[in-house]
């Protein structure tokens, strides 16, 4: 899973393979801040943490084209 610094211009630039259903990029800026880009052609930013038992989770902070990501960013830091 790649790991680039996040611009508005890379995501949205950046296209899922056709043999793939989804593909995940993870920001090198943001810690936790994932980008999952769908065959379909949407497109959702996640927080990725681990919970008490240390057991992988993702928190869906919005679709890209609600929200944009400054505002990924900002909630990414909560």
């Amino acid at each position: 899973m790649p790991v680039i610094h996040f611009t508005e211009l890379t995501i949205k630039a950046f296209p899922c393979p056709s043999e793939k259903r989804k593909t995940t990029l993870f920001d090198s800026q943001t810690r936790g801040l994932t980008y999952e880009k769908r065959s379909s052609g949407t497109a959702t930013f996640y927080l990725r943490y681990a919970d008490k038992r240390g057991k992988t989770r993702y928190l869906k902070l919005g679709r890209a084209s609600d929200i944009t990501l400054k505002q990924a960013r900002t909630l990414a830091d909560k």
